[in-house]
């Protein structure tokens, strides 16, 4: 109960592009300073904070007694990814993934190639090449955080796996469950009941 968390509400109707690119620089300003350690000598501006004032006071002393912090990763759920990333590709465009070119029309290319030799397996991007090959207005603005790589573009599994594919693939297991014998006997009502119950 002691613990202190940031929300910030945006109305999508008075937002503008650049609008979540100050956000995210705001907030990796924010933790360059939890990197630090100490509070800032002056506000996000650049601006000295006002004589006498309780932040220029502050200024420069240990933050959150001596710890410190660093940024790790962001979840995003599907949506917000390609959003808040600027990411051209995503679930409803032709090549579905910022990674790789996994494509929905191209059959040599298919998305849906889950094999090892997969063709778009071979082209996987990395950091460097996403920052190369992305036009610079496109860039996530999240490259503004010390640490930040492709990689750290996590999709967020309450949205993509819990209230995503989850819904859809734990019907089929409650059932293969009942069919091949691993909930014992009884109808199969029953035994999907059993399993209700117990999970």
């Amino acid at each position: 109960m002691d613990s202190r968390y940031l929300s910030l509400f945006l109305c999508t109707e008075q937002m503008t592009p650049l609008t979540n690119v100050e956000v995210v620089n705001f907030l990796a300003w924010s933790v360059t300073c939890l990197e630090n350690g100490l509070f800032p000598e002056v506000d996000y501006y650049g601006n000295p904070f006002p004589p006498g004032s309780w932040r220029a006071a502050q200024a420069g002393k240990p933050l959150a007694g001596g710890f410190h912090a660093s940024y790790v990763a962001t979840g995003h759920d599907g949506k917000a990814r390609y959003q808040t990333h600027r990411f051209c590709n995503y679930f409803s465009c032709n090549f579905i993934c910022e990674s790789c070119p996994g494509s929905s029309h191209l059959r040599h290319m298919s998305w849906t190639d889950w094999r090892r030799s997969g063709a778009w397996r071979k082209y996987i991007l990395t950091h460097s090449g996403y920052t190369e090959s992305t036009d610079a207005s496109n860039i996530s603005p999240w490259c503004a955080f010390r640490g930040f790589t492709l990689s750290r573009a996590l999709h967020d599994l309450m949205h993509v796996v819990h209230l995503g594919i989850a819904k859809d693939h734990i019907a089929q297991m409650l059932h293969d469950l009942c069919v091949f014998g691993f909930e014992g006997g009884g109808s199969l009502n029953d035994q999907l009941m059993r399993l209700y119950l117990k999970f």
